[in-house]
């Protein structure tokens, strides 16, 4: 098999809001007392406070070391494996250097992610991938220039991932009117004020009309690791499967994150427009 160098891991997002499911949420109703004087909190109020406890760890993450093991079943079966590492610098600037193998292929290359503060109406982000000079893989991708894109693209730690795909995702679908869901998490146990190993165990189902067909269901075991007040790595596994697992993406990632301060980039940038 031919290497597909456009093939980009960690791209494991939920299926957009704006899709058609229905409503009556069946999320778990769990008890946080016997007694009936106490107020019961659902599986959705342990996902909102996961989010509010996640947001305390503002350490900037400066390296991000990774290795990914994804398989997609769609029909036909494709492993991918990705090690690299991400770091950040000063002014938004981001450079990746990984190795992507599929099969027995293998190829090493390098990202690079800014902004862009040339053009005439302000400033877009951009990510730049490169496989060598003169590869006609390299190329160019550009982002709008915001608030929440630059949280997501410039923050290199678990909780921004955690939150943006996991979490937010949670929430929007339990805002949308008539869908059938169920949740099921360990939120309500887990416990980030103090150092150590968290688990945190996620499994959402979202169901057709009929309330029995499985549209989407994601299942994902986190292991994070917080010394100091700062999670400094992350395991995970997750499984994302459509209308009820004929197809799917598995996925195992490890992560280690470093809190250096960010240093000046002193070598010379790659140059969107050489790209486009």
């Amino acid at each position: 098999m031919k290497l597909n160098k456009g093939v980009l891991l960690l791209c494991f997002f939920l299926v957009s809001c704006g899709g058609e499911v229905s409503s009556s949420q069946s999320s778990s109703s769990l008890s946080s007392s016997s007694s009936s004087s106490e107020v019961q909190l659902t599986q959705l109020d342990y996902v909102v406070n996961l989010k509010k406890e996640l947001e305390k760890f503002t350490d900037v993450v400066s390296k991000n070391t990774y290795s990914v093991e994804q398989e997609d079943y769609y029909g036909i079966s494709i492993n991918v494996s990705e090690s690299g590492s991400k770091t950040l610098y000063q002014d938004n600037f981001i450079v990746e250097e990984f190795v992507q193998t599929i099969g027995d292929d293998s190829l090493n290359g390098k990202r690079e992610i800014g902004l862009n503060k040339t053009i005439a109406n302000g400033s877009r982000i951009y990510t730049i991938s490169y496989f060598g000079e003169n590869d006609s893989a390299n190329k160019v991708t550009y982002y709008d220039d915001n608030e929440y894109n630059r949280k997501y693209v410039f923050d290199l730690g678990f909780v921004t991932d955690y939150v943006y795909n996991i979490l937010d995702v949670t929430i929007a679908y339990h805002s949308l009117e008539g869908a059938k869901l169920t949740l099921d998490t360990n939120f309500d146990e887990v416990d980030l004020s103090s150092d150590g190993n968290k688990y945190l165990q996620y499994k959402f189902i979202s169901y057709a009309e009929n309330g029995r067909d499985k549209i989407e269901e994601v299942q994902r075991n986190d292991v994070i690791v917080i010394e100091n007040g700062k999670i400094v790595s992350s395991s995970t596994e997750m499984l994302y499967s459509l209308q009820d697992g004929v197809n799917y993406q598995y996925m195992q990632k490890q992560c280690v994150y470093e809190y250096d301060n960010l240093a000046t980039y002193e070598n010379t940038k790659l140059n969107p427009k050489d790209f486009e």
